[in-house]
């Protein structure tokens, strides 16, 4: 496009003036609203839900209240079209003769040029579009610098459609056939074609765009998991890579931005397992490409896919080796389960495995490779690779920060065993863990490695033995300095020579290292995998998720499994538990006193949880939830059997309920410069939680964010407990235990086969809730999760609908009739005690003394008001201990419930009741009848 004259003030000034804001926002499709003198509308420059984008039309000026965005005409067009400011003149001088909608790129002179702006406003579609971000946060590779040196994008809420000409005019008719031509729309129905995707450019050697690869957000819509444009699939991501002579090739583009991210610039992409382009393999050879480490993933398509792809390699004269990740891991989530990363990751290309010397035979054919396997490899001795030294280093530097960074081994090459059956050829195992390693007549026996359980450090206990003498110490093999003390102290000793002793260590540690890296490696890929159910067991718990009366079979079965007498608690709790699949998860305290059947309760809906979606503790300390791992507890429930037992992590564990996510940044040493730097850890909710207590009082911050159950402590419920507890010693009760062992394993299948759906309550805006009491705020929002919990159990009997908003496509399940009138017993039971200032548990005391007032006042022909009584009367007439009595009378006239008179020698206080109206309940009232709400249309 030919630059621009010079533009006199004057003109800008009346363009600043005369081309209408108003007019270009709703050309770019903003509903506007007015209010007051201004126009208000969603913010084209960031997601938002409340409209928070201001213009005033007065002053031709707008501005954003969320994103802190806003100026005039020039700034708007610049910004939200990525136009440079000679291009955003230009619109606006064809103003006057241009319709409102077709304002919009028409300044698109060829191909390239339009997809050089349609990437632009892809890459700041990311910066809006939160579900992306979290996308490549979850795969670790969310680095803002790199994302914009790659010029990766989001195709999300921000649609190209805001920014075209309409389609009714000829310009955006045209330009709609020329992106169908890219192939950046479908030819059917017009809409973009990668809506839903992160998209990923890849350019050749002049920059221009070779292919774009689209990966799916959400795992849950059922969009292609990968995809690319309509042409052939060509073209080398990261060609910056070919500046080195040694590549790092991964499966995805994701797997080669998590090496990248952590410092390893010589990285790039094959596309998918089974296809590498042989211009790909050409340019490798051409750039002096000399060997190649294959980092596919640990899975059967990826060993297969590695073998066709490193014979080729082999054929073309270039050395090649194999990556191992645990069994079923990935490059990223690799990187992302392991700490830190660099050094891991290092390792692990350390640690690769020889196929084969490149090489091209007269008849063009490859030389033989090993296929991978546990066997080891006899390989050629190779250089140490170390972690990088700055992870964090500028994406976009000069081409040297993209060469490999290797670190000069302390010993010769040579001298450095491979791994495998060879490395152990000097290294014995003594009985009880102890290495025993030779070195000429220097004996040395290592003690303790096996109780290191990071990468960063060695520690352990080394006993020198030589002819004429021995020395022992205990040294962290991975510092410098402790082998630097320990080989002038045995020099001393030993009267050798210390760079004898120094070289002795360097060469140990090496051979330790690949076993403790071996070690550790071994214990990620033993972790435990998904419960994988039968077609017996799938076809069980489906029939059983379909049945009439699902809420009340499971209670049954509850009660078979040792709870009885709980049905709306066990309702209640075993919905809250569901939760944990929806964003909103309900977390449930249950406050009772002691030997109540709390811990009962609890477990009994722990026990129908899945072993692989819960965590329980006794304890968790302050710092604890941190040191998880990022994903650990999303979408999980945690178990915490006393509340105490999570005091010294209340704040941390408030946090999470809350904002969803938790973020701490503590000091610590670099494992490779030693140098102290900060490190930050994150832990991603939201998470689902269980709880006992005793306290009498509960913080108002954990009553906002759980359900809080009280345990039935009639002498009714005491009898059937005591009757359960007689039966279990029979063979009835035998019977009952085997029957428990199967109810749990179909009860946790039954949860495995729930999806965490979209829960839409079509019924939502005329549903009712008490509004006299401001607490009632929190408890709506509860009641609405509990409705939804239960259309989530009952989604096998509903239709599950797929949706598409804003690009973004998913699934859902509706809100019946049925689910409120289920839900609103529970509300009544639950939420009435919320709104009483006494707590639940004080409120039944004070329930039973008024009861034991009215009686005493019939046999002694007296008022309620004028009977006296003491603390002791209160506990012969509950069977609550003295404690218990002491603690929720003293609340009772704190509030004024009681009163409280002094009393007679020896007889400590009397009490008589307070201000007491027989009416009063719980007051909860207000939920609307089901059968008063019309059917859904």
């Amino acid at each position: 496009m030919p630059a621009l004259a010079p533009i006199p003030q004057a003109e800008l000034d009346r363009l600043k003036v005369d081309c209408s804001l108003v007019d270009l926002a709703r050309a770019r499709g903003i509903a506007l609203e007015p209010v007051g003198k201004d126009l208000r509308g969603l913010c084209p420059f960031h997601e938002e839900d409340t409209p928070s984008f201001v213009i005033t039309p007065a002053k031709n000026l707008y501005h954003c209240f969320g994103c802190d965005r806003g100026g005039d005409v020039f700034s708007f067009l610049m910004e939200l079209d990525g136009l440079d400011f000679p291009e955003a003149v230009r619109v606006l001088q064809n103003h006057d003769r241009l319709a409102p909608d077709a304002l919009r790129l028409e300044y698109y002179l060829n191909d390239a040029s339009l997809i050089e702006h349609v990437l632009g406003f892809y890459a700041r579609g990311l910066n809006a579009d939160a579900g992306a971000q979290q996308f490549l946060s979850r795969r670790g590779i969310y680095e803002p610098a790199m994302l914009e040196h790659f010029r990766i994008g989001s195709c999300g809420r921000l649609k190209l459609a805001r920014v075209l000409p309409s389609s009714t005019s000829q310009a955006g008719a045209e330009l709609r056939d020329q992106l169908v031509r890219l192939g950046l729309l479908y030819p059917e129905t017009r809409k973009e074609r990668f809506g839903g995707y992160v998209i990923f450019p890849i350019f050749d050697a002049r920059g221009e765009l070779l292919q774009i690869y689209g990966r799916r957000k959400f795992e849950a819509n059922r969009l292609p998991k990968h995809l690319y444009l309509p042409r052939p699939q060509l073209g080398i991501f990261n060609r910056d890579c070919l500046h080195a002579t040694e590549l790092i090739l991964c499966e995805s583009i994701i797997d080669a931005l998590a090496f990248y991210v952590n410092g390893f610039r010589n990285v790039t992409a094959a596309f998918g397992c089974n296809h590498l382009p042989e211009e790909t393999i050409r340019e490798f050879v051409t750039h002096g490409v000399s060997k190649v480490q294959i980092a596919f993933d640990a899975d059967e398509a990826g060993h297969k896919g590695a073998a066709r792809i490193a014979e080729r390699l082999l054929a073309a004269g270039i050395d090649c080796y194999r990556l191992h990740f645990p069994k079923g891991m990935d490059a990223a989530e690799y990187a992302r389960k392991t700490s830190p990363a660099a050094r891991s990751l290092a390792l692990v290309l350390n640690a690769a495995e020889w196929i084969g010397k490149g090489q091209t035979g007269s008849n063009g054919t490859a030389p033989a490779t090993a296929a991978f396997s546990d066997t080891p490899v006899t390989e050629p001795p190779k250089a140490q690779l170390a972690p990088p030294a700055d992870p964090s280093a500028d994406p976009a530097a000069a081409p040297d920060s993209q060469k490999p960074t290797a670190a000069a081994p302390a010993l010769p090459v040579a001298e450095r065993t491979p791994l495998g059956e060879n490395v152990a050829a000097d290294l014995k195992l003594l009985p009880g863990e102890i290495y025993e390693v030779v070195f000429g007549d220097r004996r040395y026996r290592v003690f303790g490695l096996s109780k290191n359980q990071s990468l960063e450090v060695m520690r352990v206990n080394i006993r020198l033995y030589l002819e004429d003498g021995h020395f022992s110490e205990s040294l962290d093999l991975a510092s410098n300095k402790q082998k630097e003390f320990f080989a002038a102290q045995a020099a001393d000793t030993l009267s050798l020579r210390a760079e004898v002793f120094k070289r002795d260590l360097e060469r140990l540690f090496l051979k330790l290292e690949d076993i403790q890296y071996d070690r550790l490696h071994a214990a990620l890929a033993t972790e435990p995998a998904a419960y994988e159910m039968s077609a017996a067991e799938r076809t069980a718990a489906l029939d059983y998720l379909q049945a009439p009366d699902l809420l009340e079979r499971i209670v049954a079965d509850l009660e078979d499994c040792g709870l009885v007498g709980e049905a709306d608690n066990a309702k209640a709790a075993y919905l809250a538990s569901l939760t944990r699949k929806l964003d909103d998860p309900l977390g449930v305290i249950i406050q009772s006193p002691s030997s109540s059947g709390k811990s009962t309760l609890m477990n009994r809906i722990l026990d129908f949880i899945p072993d692989e979606e819960k965590l329980i503790f006794t304890e968790i300390s302050a710092n604890s939830l941190f040191y998880m791992g990022e994903d650990s507890l999303a979408h999980k429930t945690l178990s915490i059997a006393e509340e105490d037992g999570a005091a010294s992590a209340g704040y941390s564990l408030k946090t999470l309920l809350s904002d969803r996510f938790l973020r701490k940044a503590s000091t610590g040493k670099d494992p490779v410069s030693g140098r102290h730097v900060t490190h930050e850890y994150s832990i991603k909710g939201p998470v689902q939680t269980f709880m006992t207590t005793t306290s009498p009082v509960l913080v108002e911050d954990l009553q906002n964010r759980n359900l809080i159950l009280v345990t039935n402590e009639s002498t009714h419920q005491t009898a059937r407990i005591h009757a359960l507890q007689r039966k279990l010693r029979t063979q009835a009760g035998f019977a009952l235990k085997l029957k428990k062992k199967r109810l749990m394993q179909l009860h946790q299948n039954i949860q495995r086969l729930l999806r965490p759906l979209v829960v839409l309550n079509p019924y939502a805006d005329r549903l009712t809730f008490p509004v006299e009491w401001h607490r009632t705020r929190r408890d709506n929002d509860k009641y609405l999760t509990l409705i939804e919990s239960i259309a989530l159990l009952h989604q096998y009997q509903r239709k599950t609908e797929t949706l598409t908003e804003n690009g973004e496509t998913f699934e859902c399940v509706r809100v019946t009739r049925e689910d409120i009138r289920a839900a609103n017993p529970l509300a009544l039971a639950i939420f009435g005690m919320s709104l009483d200032d006494l707590g639940p548990i004080t409120r039944k005391l004070f329930e039973a003394i008024v009861r034991m007032v009215t009686a005493m006042a019939a046999e002694r022909d007296l008022e309620p008001m004028d009977c006296v009584f003491t603390r002791r009367d209160v506990r012969d007439f509950t069977g609550w201990s003295e404690y218990q009595v002491r603690v929720h009378i003293e609340r009772l006239t704190d509030f004024e419930y009681l009163l409280a008179m002094r009393g007679r020698q020896g007889l400590g206080f009397l009490y008589r009741l307070g201000v007491f109206d027989p009416e009063t309940a719980s007051g909860f009232k207000g939920l609307i009848d089901p059968d008063s709400l019309a059917a859904e249309a």
